[in-house]
C-alpha cells in the first residue's frame, strides 16, 4: 500500500510529490497530462522562471521528482476512487488499481470554449487571446484588445463580468472593446464599461480573424470589425476535472464566490479522513505561484499526519 496517491501532476501535485519524496513517503502521481495553461507559449510571474513555457516547467518538474526512489510519475488518469477504512482504492482508465493509504487530490479544472458560443475562439485560444489578465495582460498592454464574454455561464455572471473588465484595465490596459455576442449588456458590464470609457459592442460575432494563432479583428453581425491585437475571455472554466471529491462525499464551500468549490481546511485537509486537495481543485482559479506553494504546505501536512500515525498513535 502507497503512502500517497496524488491526482495531477500539475504545479499543485508535483510540488507535493517532491516534499513527500523527501520524507522518502512511498508516492505515485498520476497525470492525465492535460493542463489548463498548456495552450500558451510561455507562463509569467513564478520568479527565476518567469516567461518559461508550462510544458518545460512539468518536465523540469518530473526530472526534480527523478531524483527520489519514492516517487513515481505515471501518465493516466484517475476515474474511480473508493473509501476504506485503511485507506483508499483507486482504479485508472486503462485498468491500473492503486491502494493508498491518503490521496490528495491536485487536478485541478478544465475549460470549456463551446460554452461561450464565439465562433473562431479556439484558434486563437492561447494565442493571443487569453483567461487570466494576471497571467498575461502585462505582455498585451501596448495593443488594443478585446474582451469576449459570450454566453453567461455559472462562472461568469454580470458581477464577475464587469470586475472582469476592472482587472483587464488595471493589469493590462483600458485600451479595449467589450463584446457581448449578442446579448444585451448587463447594468454592471454596460455602468463599468462606461466608468472606463471603452465601447461596448452587442451585436453577435461573426467571426474572429486572425493570422497564424494571432488575433488581427473581430467582425459582428453589424457589418463591423473591429481591428484588435489581442483578446481576453472570461468564462471559459467549466469546473472541476472529475468528479472524485463529490462521489467520496467532499461538500461544497459555503464560503461563496464566484464558483463552487470543495470545503477544504487551510491546511488541506477535507471532512474525509486522509483526503487533502491542493491548487485549483481547492481553489477554482488561483494561479501557478498559489499551487505550487499549496502543494508543498499540504504536503507538509500529510507528512506530520503520517509521523503521528506511525508514532503518535494517532
Amino acid at each position: 500500500m502507497l503512502d500517497l496517491l496524488i491526482i495531477g501532476g500539475g504545479p499543485a501535485g508535483c510540488s507535493a510529490a517532491l516534499v513527500a519524496g523527501r520524507a522518502r513517503l512511498s508516492t505515485v502521481v498520476v497525470d492525465a497530462g492535460a493542463p489548463r495553461n498548456g495552450v500558451v507559449d510561455h507562463t509569467h510571474g513564478l520568479l527565476t522562471r518567469d516567461g518559461a513555457s508550462p510544458l518545460e516547467l512539468r518536465r523540469l518538474a518530473r526530472r526534480d521528482l527523478a531524483r527520489y526512489p519514492t516517487v513515481e510519475v505515471v501518465d493516466g488518469r484517475v476515474q474511480d476512487v473508493e473509501a476504506r477504512a485503511a485507506g483508499f482504492v483507486l482504479t485508472g482508465t486503462s485498468g491500473e488499481t492503486w491502494t493508498a493509504r491518503r490521496v490528495l487530490v491536485a487536478s485541478g479544472w478544465r475549460d470549456d470554449l463551446d460554452q461561450l458560443g464565439i465562433p473562431g475562439l479556439r484558434s486563437v485560444y492561447g494565442r493571443s487571446v487569453f483567461p487570466c489578465p494576471l497571467c498575461d495582460g502585462f505582455e498585451h498592454a501596448g495593443v488594443r484588445k478585446a474582451v469576449l464574454l459570450g454566453a453567461p455561464t455559472p462562472r461568469m455572471g454580470a458581477a464577475q463580468a464587469a470586475h472582469y473588465l476592472t482587472a483587464v484595465a488595471v493589469l493590462s490596459s483600458p485600451d479595449f472593446v467589450v463584446f457581448t455576442h449578442g446579448l444585451p449588456a448587463a447594468a454592471p458590464v454596460r455602468a463599468m464599461a462606461d466608468r472606463l470609457g471603452v465601447l461596448v459592442v452587442e451585436a453577435p460575432i461573426v467571426a474572429l480573424h486572425a493570422d497564424d494563432g494571432r488575433l488581427q479583428s473581430v467582425e459582428t453581425a453589424d457589418g463591423r470589425r473591429t481591428a484588435c491585437g489581442a483578446g481576453f475571455v472570461g468564462g471559459a472554466m467549466a469546473g472541476p476535472s472529475h468528479d472524485l471529491l463529490e462521489r467520496l462525499g467532499v461538500a461544497e464551500s459555503s464560503a461563496g464566490g464566484p464558483w463552487p468549490v470543495p470545503d477544504v481546511a487551510e491546511d488541506g485537509r477535507t471532512s474525509v479522513p486522509r483526503l487533502y486537495v491542493a491548487g485549483d481543485a481547492r481553489t477554482g482559479f488561483g494561479g501557478l505561484v498559489r499551487a505550487l506553494a499549496q502543494g508543498s504546505s499540504t504536503a507538509v501536512t500529510i507528512v506530520f499526519d503520517v509521523a503521528g500515525e506511525r508514532w503518535g498513535g494517532h
